[in-house]
């Protein structure tokens, strides 16, 4: 009884955050579900039959009762329509100082050129460069050639179309945030979609993302800057990690057993998560380190990975390491948090069910092990790390074991719980 009810909560969980996606990040569903792309080729082969029947190549019916005809023109005036159109098919070499003062500028990692013009089909530069002139060169063979002023009118208007489409879009991305926002995430989306595939052997080759390691080399260039910006990025990493763990964490949590997989959003996550402990923002790094375990277990995963299960052992090492008691005092709290959420999130190692896996059919499932020294660590912080006298640590033990005690008290997962509690009050007789 007690397990149907549990996976009720988590069908309906999974239906909550479906919606919720929805709603927050319209934008990106609409994006990641190629909804753009489908009224871009829409347009596009409206145009194109439309096209086809002024030139009498095709005849379809349903295209004449939707088209309006032009009327007769003057030869005169079509020559004067003709000369527009080279003016405006020009005018795409005056854009070009425009496009590469876009490619300097950057959004979370990737620059403004790369956002206007990828997935997409009517904001490819080099598919409307490649049209517009072929437009052109038709006019001018039709003009040659005496063809009637209404298809050449066509043909304008159609590349007035498409330029207008085109400038539009650069408009658009350059001067309005939230979409540029929305165009990115949707990409690093997609992007982080195609390395989670079905598991590969260790000779298969490797595939790479430009759009993600543009992002991670990004994050870790304003740390080194200590530049605070890099706290947007890693607003990025918690939204794409989480919105992928809701749709396919299945195939993350499979991917993560294989001996060679991809470094996926998580990874780099985590990686730029080690270069803050490298330049000593710990602070930082214990607030994201938690909000990536938060992440993980409200998403109900656990990760076979050595990279993101060491992360509270090498923080614990670099405050032992920099001796300074202000920076533990600061962090105590959040440390304390870290290590419950380390043993919450050691739940599901024990509880998910990892059979559906290729290694776990093989009957090789081998997990990482995950970091279990903290409660050892941070008392040894305490006692011989900071320095501390003996009031601040008997201030600093007592508020240590208070806190465990609450953690035991406040938990769901009671198995787990009951095994770490144990070996506190081991610990705890151990040092009296």
């Amino acid at each position: 009884m007690h397990r149907k009810i549990e996976k009720k909560k988590i069908k309906y969980k999974i239906v909550y955050y479906n919606i919720k996606r929805k709603v927050d990040y319209l934008l990106i569903y609409l994006f990641h579900f190629t909804f753009i792309r489908f009224i871009e080729l829409a347009l596009l082969s409206f145009l194109i039959l439309t096209l086809l029947q002024k030139l009498d190549i095709l005849d379809f019916s349903f295209i004449k009762k939707i088209l309006i005809p032009f009327p007769s023109i003057e030869d005169s005036l079509t020559r004067q329509f003709l000369f527009s159109q080279i003016s405006i098919t020009f005018m795409i070499l005056s854009l070009f100082s425009l496009i590469v003062n876009l490619k300097k500028e950057k959004v979370l990692g990737t620059s403004i050129y790369k956002i206007i013009f990828a997935k997409s089909i009517l904001g490819n530069i080099i598919f409307i460069n490649c049209v517009e002139f072929s437009l052109l060169f038709l006019n001018i063979y039709l003009y040659i050639s005496k063809a009637s002023s209404d298809v050449i009118l066509y043909v304008f208007f159609i590349t007035l179309i498409l330029l207008t489409l085109f400038i539009t879009r650069i408009i658009l991305y350059s001067n309005w945030e939230n979409l540029t926002l929305h165009k990115i995430a949707s990409i690093y989306i997609w992007e982080n979609e195609k390395l989670i595939k079905k598991p590969k052997s260790l000779a298969q080759p490797t595939i790479h993302s430009k759009f993600l390691h543009d992002l991670n080399e990004d994050t870790i260039e304003k740390i080194l800057r200590k530049d605070v910006e890099y706290k947007r990025n890693f607003h990025v990493y918690q939204t794409i990690a989480n919105m992928s763990l809701i749709k396919y964490k299945s195939k993350i949590q499979e991917n993560y057993l294989e001996m060679s997989y991809e470094p996926d959003v998580i990874i780099m996550w985590n990686n730029a998560i080690e270069v803050l402990i490298e330049n000593e923002f710990y602070s930082d790094a214990i607030r994201q380190h938690n909000r990536m375990l938060s992440t993980l277990i409200s998403n109900e995963v656990y990760l076979s990975s050595f990279q993101i299960n060491q992360v509270l052992e090498n923080i614990f090492t670099g405050i032992s390491a920099k001796e300074d008691k202000s920076i533990f005092i600061q962090n105590k709290k959040n440390l304390l948090t870290s290590i419950e959420l380390t043993m919450n999130y050691g739940f599901y190692r024990l509880n998910n069910d990892f059979t559906y896996t290729r290694i776990g059919k093989t009957n090789r499932l081998l997990l990482k092990p995950l970091y279990g020294n903290f409660m050892n660590d941070y008392y040894n912080l305490i006692e011989k790390s900071l320095k501390l006298s003996d009031a601040e640590k008997s201030k600093c033990l007592q508020d240590y074991f208070e806190g465990i005690r609450l953690i035991a008290m406040n938990s769901d997962f009671n198995s787990t719980f009951e095994l770490k509690y144990f070996e506190i009050e081991q610990i705890l007789r151990e040092f009296n």
